[in-house]
């Protein structure tokens, strides 16, 4: 069972990068969204989730068959300045994926995203209706790397901030992360194993851990569901010679 979340772990930015690092970006078209509060906020994080929830259902209604999915990211950080200057503060960053084809224009989609949440989170507050999101596109042209770079500046930074009630008591903030709809994912290759084939190609991964100097690698068991193993694609693929072994079958 997981614990109380109190804060963005170490965990959880790793958990998070994996799944930007696996998405396939060049699919579709994307809009990355921050959503804030100006001073009407409380330190019920469900509360917050409850809107973000909220204002989900009204984008899957507004543009229903467009929206393939998204990822979502809370950051909790201190306000900068008005009646709440220095405490901690909830925000969300989400980036919203849309089927081929699908997304609606720039200018318009930002218009629909300060209006909607604003209507949700701050009602008739006209400063929060002009500063209180922030929308851009998103797309892969300008190659992969640098999309992924601006992608983990924002939704993964490292965070220690909690947050604390008037008692000083630190306070569950729920997920921090997660993710809805059906994201395509990037595949490069699919194997067929057999259990004597898994058992070939985790032998082969522990002589690849002991090669590079990996504790991890090097004691990967055989009863493991599944095991990460970073690098270049070519060069793992003749490190581990997947073509010659037993049991393992090139989809």
């Amino acid at each position: 069972m997981r614990g109380v979340v109190t804060h963005f772990s170490d965990g959880a930015r790793r958990r998070l990068v994996e799944r930007l690092m696996a998405l396939d970006w060049g699919a579709c078209d994307g809009h990355f969204v921050t959503l804030t509060w100006h001073e009407n906020y409380t330190d019920d994080a469900a509360y917050w989730h409850y809107l973000l929830k909220l204002w989900r259902q009204r984008l899957e209604r507004r543009y229903p068959g467009c929206v393939a999915g998204g990822l979502w990211r809370l950051e909790l950080v201190p306000r900068k300045s008005g009646a709440s200057k220095g405490v901690t503060a909830p925000h969300y960053h989400c980036v919203v994926y849309w089927k081929r084809a699908c997304a609606p224009s720039d200018d318009g989609f930002r218009r629909w995203v300060s209006t909607t949440w604003n209507a949700l989170c701050e009602n008739g507050d006209a400063h929060h209706l002009v500063h209180g999101v922030d929308c851009k596109r998103i797309h892969e042209r300008n190659g992969r790397s640098r999309l992924l770079g601006y992608l983990t500046k924002y939704m993964c930074k490292p965070s220690d901030a909690r947050l604390v009630d008037a008692h000083g008591e630190v306070l569950s903030i729920g997920r921090s992360w997660g993710t809805w709809g059906s994201l395509p994912l990037v595949i490069v290759c699919t194997l067929h194993v057999t259990v004597e084939g898994w058992k070939a190609l985790v032998s082969a991964i522990r002589a690849h851990g002991v090669r590079i100097r990996s504790w991890y690698l090097s004691h990967v068991s055989d009863a493991a569901l599944g095991v990460r193993v970073y690098g270049g694609f070519d060069e793992l693929w003749r490190s581990l010679a997947l073509e010659r072994m037993t049991g393992v079958e090139v989809a």
